[in-house]
């Protein structure tokens, strides 16, 4: 179970990994890299659109936990999605500020 940083609560039933885990992903990508750099443009169109359809087969699971850990963070810090409390409300706003 992932947990949020701020209040250790579950965010999502997701996968933990260990070290190793990572270790061992980077070794199948270097191993995967080849072939992929021989798949046709073409190819990998249709792979990045079935990766589309399944995104949008899935999306009210994907946006659920997404929604679910990102109000939870806007209620801990007060803060409105992709504003920083670290910095004036100015330089927040995108139209004025630097």
């Amino acid at each position: 179970m992932a947990v949020a940083p701020y209040d250790l609560s579950p965010i999502a039933p997701v996968p933990v990994c260990a070290p190793e885990d990572v270790a061992a992903a980077v070794v199948r990508a270097r191993q995967a890299q080849p072939g992929w750099a021989g798949t046709s443009i073409a190819r990998r169109g249709e792979m990045a659109l079935a990766f589309h359809h399944l995104l949008l087969e899935r999306q009210d699971q994907v946006l659920g936990d997404e929604r679910r850990s990102g109000a939870r963070a806007r209620a801990v810090t007060g803060t409105a999605r992709g504003t920083r409390p670290d910095r004036p409300a100015a330089a927040r706003c995108p139209v004025g500020g630097s």
